[in-house]
């Protein structure tokens, strides 16, 4: 039987976890979008509500208002 070495050298080599970390709605799982985020930024209705729309934890809207999730994104919003 062998054990598993979990610190190998370059066990976080391409292809390995940095590389399957993806950003904002790269993700499979996101429910938000980075056109939703500056909408929530710009919004003045509360995490709360936008949660409730979204289907999302107030916390999930919280952290994407605030800046510590979706860091990525500018504020400025498109006029379309």
């Amino acid at each position: 039987m062998a054990w598993h070495k979990p610190h190998q050298p370059g066990h976080l080599a391409r292809g390995g976890y940095l590389d399957i970390v993806r950003k904002g709605s790269e993700s499979k799982s996101s429910k938000l979008t980075e056109d939703l985020v500056r909408q929530i930024r710009a919004s003045d209705r509360t995490n709360a509500d936008w949660a409730r729309q979204l289907g999302v934890k107030d916390t999930t809207i919280r952290a994407a208002r605030l800046g510590i999730t979706w860091k990525h994104v500018q504020n400025n919003i498109s006029s379309t």
